[in-house]
């Protein structure tokens, strides 16, 4: 193969794997927030796929844990918008 379709299919393999990550993120972010509130709205789950930042998915994630509410939690996920 020539450099340049070993650097593209390198290039895809990663592009997937992110998207894998980026996906296992926000699954577990709706997880918590089913666990703890008794919803995760489509409306969320639309705006958590909108995210590339695996790092801000993280962070969510994490205050997905410490959030009062879901409403409040809302309101975290736009400061990240």
């Amino acid at each position: 193969m020539t450099d340049f379709v070993t650097e593209w299919i390198e290039e895809g393999i990663e592009k997937g794997l992110q998207k894998g990550q980026q996906q296992a993120m926000i699954n577990s972010i709706l997880d918590i927030l089913l666990l703890r509130f008794d919803a995760a709205p489509p409306t969320v789950s639309q705006r958590l796929a909108e995210i590339e930042s695996i790092e801000t998915l993280r962070e969510l994630n994490r205050r997905a844990v410490t959030a009062d509410s879901l409403a409040e939690f809302e309101q975290l996920l736009d400061t990240y918008l």
